[in-house]
């Protein structure tokens, strides 16, 4: 009884994706997708069977992050069909501006960074991605092996936010990754996060009196890093005198 619900509701939505598209909101984020039209919203209900685990897909985070997820309104069936765009809300992510822009430094962090949204194993596939600093956003593409389907090229955006990130996938499959990439770029482009939902980098200060503190402590440990050094140098240069009853 649910799947045919579920489908009827589907059946309505494609009939309004005919028009001028919706727009995918967000009360808790205040974060808006613009969704054109020839685009359906699949139940959530059914975001299990479509995402992460159900389809096999890649990032495979937990079910409850998933927000929505959008597919073409001419296909059939709801599980494997692609394009499929996927939106997911990564509350708490312990991910930073600064992991972000120095995601090629290290290989370490490129690891980090993947494996934190849900990626496993070392994705080289970050090597190439870029941080828009405007836009707080980490642009990158990856590929998917999905059973039934072959192989799915996907884009990736990671949107930080004051709580969390943001992630919007776009999958279609290889042959057809090309052709409908403009599309996937113009939704892309029209997500909007209001101001205050911005990520607010933290700013460490050391004026006034917890500063001068800070300096007092900073101060007190070189003062201490010197004395050590300096009795190490005496108890060595000690060690290396011969003296005469040692002759």
């Amino acid at each position: 009884m649910k799947r045919v619900l579920a489908l009827l509701l589907a059946s309505n939505l494609w009939a309004n994706a005919q028009t001028n598209g919706f727009d995918f909101a967000d009360a808790e984020l205040g974060a808006s997708l613009h969704i054109p039209a020839g685009w359906v919203a699949i139940p959530k209900e059914m975001l299990y069977e479509v995402a992460g685990y159900g389809a096999k897909l890649e990032p495979t985070p937990a079910a409850r992050e998933w927000l929505a997820a959008y597919q073409r309104a001419n296909t059939n069936g709801l599980r494997s069909t692609f394009p499929k765009i996927l939106v997911q809300y990564q509350k708490g992510s312990p991910l930073t501006e600064m992991q972000f822009e120095g995601i090629h430094v290290a290989p370490l962090v490129e690891i980090n960074v993947a494996q934190s949204l849900g990626f496993a194993g070392k994705p080289e596939f970050m090597k190439s991605a870029h941080y828009d600093k405007a836009k707080q956003c980490l642009e990158f593409d990856f590929d998917c092996q999905v059973p039934d389907n072959g192989r799915v090229v996907a884009l990736g955006r990671s949107f930080l936010t004051d709580q969390g990130v943001v992630n919007i996938y776009c999958y279609a499959a290889a042959y057809e990754f090309s052709a409908v990439r403009p599309e996937f770029e113009k939704i892309l482009t029209s997500f909007r996060l209001p101001a205050g939902r911005r990520y607010q980098p933290q700013v460490v200060a050391i004026a006034g009196s917890n500063g001068n503190e800070t300096l007092k402590t900073f101060g007190s440990v070189l003062g201490l890093m010197g004395i050590v050094g300096i009795v190490y140098l005496l108890l060595r240069r000690w060690r290396d005198t011969v003296w005469s009853d040692e002759i």
